[in-house]
């Protein structure tokens, strides 16, 4: 049997929204919602939920308790700095958890698998991560500050370990690459062993992690060339 049409709903009708390849962020976020939703969801008409107060840029909902969302503004429609937002009730309403945050480019965000306060943002300015549900923000220390963190992702077996991909500066002083960190962002150590030379000067644009292999999608600096997935099977540390 033939694989249904994105387009198609199970009893043959065309939905009302169908899917297209419209832009990565689009294809990211349609990835995040099937991954929650029914084939039988697509068929049902989009309805928008929010949150009032700017283009939304990156969005997280927490795998412990379905009815927390962060939302983040894109920054090149919020004057350059993002605001975040919070829902309790899976989006129906949202609240401003943008208090004690300077003005940053937030450029991607993920939430602890297990603690629905813990969140991590990857801005213009390295990772910043807040423990009180967007009350109180620091910025982690170490290699990251200063550094734009375009990609993040939580281990779900190891909450405390997280992944951070950034983007090459303008001037390539600081080249793209991928960190670590085995304490809650506390401290970060390198992860880019492997990657392609071209990578020097490329975006880390998104992050993978399943319990045995991380992947990172890998942007190079010049067009036309491609686009690529590598992965790394990390090594279990010795207890």
């Amino acid at each position: 049997m033939g694989r249904r049409p994105l387009d198609r709903c199970p009893d043959g009708r065309r939905s009302p929204t169908p899917i297209r390849s419209i832009g990565s962020r689009v294809v990211a976020a349609a990835a995040a919602l099937a991954a929650l939703s029914t084939a039988a969801t697509w068929c049902e008409p989009w309805v928008q939920v929010g949150p009032e107060g700017g283009t939304i840029g990156a969005l997280a909902y927490a795998a412990s308790d379905p009815r927390v969302a962060f939302a983040a503004t894109d920054p090149w429609f919020s004057l350059g700095a993002s605001r975040i937002f919070r829902s309790s009730n899976g989006g129906s309403t949202w609240s401003s958890a943008s208090e004690g945050l300077p003005l940053l480019a937030v450029l991607s965000l993920a939430i602890d698998p297990t603690r629905v306060d813990v969140v991590y943002l990857g801005t213009d300015d390295g990772v910043w991560k807040t423990t009180n549900g967007g009350t109180h923000w620091t910025r982690s220390p170490g290699p990251l500050a200063g550094q734009r963190v375009t990609a993040l992702a939580i281990d779900a077996r190891h909450p405390s370990r997280l992944y951070a991909g950034t983007t090459a500066t303008v001037d390539t002083s600081s080249p793209g690459a991928i960190y670590r960190s085995d304490d809650g962002a506390a401290s970060w150590t390198a992860a880019s062993r492997g990657l392609p030379p071209a990578s020097a000067a490329a975006s880390i644009v998104a992050l993978s992690v399943d319990p045995e292999v991380v992947d990172a999608v890998v942007a190079p600096p010049y067009w036309p060339a491609r686009t690529r997935v590598h992965r790394i099977r990390p090594r279990r540390r010795q207890t």
